[in-house]
């Protein structure tokens, strides 16, 4: 897992191949602010980003959920969420992977890490990265978000 401010996100595109290094770019330069809700495409399913915007819920209604063929990389444009993280394989699995959607869930647990994302801010997660997004901080907010999907085969 990688944890770090917009500004240092150059830094980071020497660790995986072509697509890392152009979804850094794409962070950098999208006006994400500009675009509506949705998915955007940047290299077919090798490299996509969702824009999404939500209210974050408390830390009970949440699962973690992990990715085997893609990792994301999670920036915050507005609003400000708690995302949990732990390593897969210690925590206890819900549901199964599905390999259509690229995910499988795990249990919360207390026993786990959390970063305070605010605007400006994004987290890398490998497969390996568990992670639970969307959690309240203080209180309930509205968040308009970034999810950079980049394939890792």
């Amino acid at each position: 897992m990688v944890f770090d401010r917009i500004e240092n996100a150059g830094r980071y595109a020497a660790l995986g191949g072509g697509n890392l290094g152009r979804a850094f770019e794409v962070l950098q330069r999208q006006p994400f602010t500009q675009l509506p809700d949705g998915r955007y495409e940047v290299d077919g399913e090798r490299l996509f980003f969702n824009v999404d915007s939500y209210q974050t819920q408390d830390w009970e209604l949440g699962r973690f959920e992990a990715h085997r063929r893609y990792l994301d990389i999670q920036l915050i444009t507005a609003g400000a969420e708690v995302i949990g993280h732990a390593h897969v394989g210690d925590l206890a699995e819900i549901e199964a992977y599905d390999g259509e959607r690229d995910v499988a869930f795990y249990e919360p647990s207390i026993d786990t890490g959390t970063i305070n994302m605010q605007p400006g801010m994004f987290a890398m997660f490998y497969p390996h990265d568990a992670h639970m997004p969307g959690r309240t901080l203080d209180e309930a907010a509205n968040v308009r978000k970034v999810v950079i999907k980049v394939r890792l085969d």
